[in-house]
């Protein structure tokens, strides 16, 4: 009976003690402070992503997306999908370039009427698209146009006038500055300190370990315009006229080929004027981008003495922190080598 009574009451004490642990467990489970709830900031495109990513790093209350990658062409020309949507729907911020690069903002803004945007490039003046045009007025051969002419009917219009639908807008891709990318780094740190107080010690912390790397990018640019300041140059995409403006370049040509109906829209009198440029003013660098320019440039290099540089525009990567910094950098490596001058 005494056996029986005590093998009870070691069982109960068994029950008790697991009862209890349990419920310490489930207490303490539920009692520790639970983590802030994330905030989800959308990006319009990669060089959007680069900055903002570089800028919040380190706070793991803030999370940042970018939308979908458009497959070709220029952002002028994306249209959202429903997975962009979907995201921007559960933003907290939304971090575009502006200067009408993100052609689908209206839409946003009609969708999502509450989302908070940020426009980086706030404040700072663009290239506008006629900046840059090719202008010759005095011609004398019968099959050269004047690149002012808007109206003409002939064959071989100018890719100025007909090869861009954009070509007269401001050119939104100031990101290929560095200066213009400093500021606008710059501009958007502000804003997520505004949006997010409790974060802003992090955030300026970062944007000055950041700036300090674009400083060095500066430097190097610095030495190169010291050296090419007032060179003349050929542009094949108009991202490039950033490029240009950083070095106090010239640009004499510029063909905006970043998609494949501009590339067709060439005619042979559009090389030739290109090749005369080039050959009269002894033009030594013309700035091209693979994907759309390289049959252009080809022939070009062909008939002229100038040397292709293909920039990358900095839209494209594995989303990693120094992934502009990398991009910019290898730009500098191939225009001094181009240029032939040493660091």
């Amino acid at each position: 009976m005494k056996s029986k009574n005590l093998f009870v009451a070691v069982m109960l004490s068994v029950i008790l003690a697991v009862s209890l642990g349990l419920t310490g467990i489930y207490v303490t489970l539920n009692s520790d402070e639970q983590p802030e709830e994330k905030k989800y900031i959308v990006t319009s495109f990669y060089p959007m992503y680069v900055m903002t990513a570089n800028l919040i790093d380190g706070i793991s209350e803030l999370q940042v997306t970018n939308l979908s990658e458009p497959k070709t062409g220029c952002l002028h020309d994306y249209q959202l999908t429903p997975a962009d949507l979907k995201l921007l729907s559960k933003a907290d911020l939304f971090v575009i370039n502006g200067c009408d690069m993100e052609s689908f903002l209206d839409n946003v803004m009609e969708e999502y009427q509450d989302l908070t945007i940020v426009e980086t490039t706030s404040g700072q003046t663009p290239i506008q698209g006629e900046d840059h045009d090719h202008e010759q007025e005095d011609v004398d051969h019968e099959e050269e146009h004047d690149y002012e002419q808007e109206d003409v009917d002939h064959e071989e219009e100018h890719v100025h006038e007909e090869a861009h639908d954009h070509a007269h807008e401001s050119n939104g891709h100031m990101w290929m500055s560095v200066a213009s990318y400093r500021g606008q780094v710059e501009y958007l740190a502000e804003r997520l300190c505004e949006q997010y107080p409790m974060y802003a010690t992090q955030i300026v912390d970062n944007a000055k370990a950041y700036d300090s790397q674009l400083e060095a990018l500066a430097q190097r640019q610095e030495k190169l315009t010291a050296k090419t300041g007032g060179t003349d140059v050929v542009l094949l995409h108009s991202a490039y006229a950033y490029v240009a403006k950083d070095y106090g370049w010239e640009v004499s040509v510029l063909m905006d080929l970043d998609e494949e109906d501009q590339v067709a829209a060439l005619s042979a009198g559009d090389l030739a004027l290109a090749v005369s440029e080039i050959n009269e003013k002894g033009i030594r660098v013309i700035l091209a981008e693979e994907t759309y320019g390289a049959s252009v440039a080809e022939s070009l290099e062909q008939e002229t003495d100038a040397k292709v540089v293909y920039l990358d525009t900095c839209n494209r990567g594995d989303f990693s922190l120094d992934s502009y910094l990398v991009s910019m950098n290898h730009n500098i490596d191939l225009l001094y080598e181009a240029l032939e001058i040493e660091e």
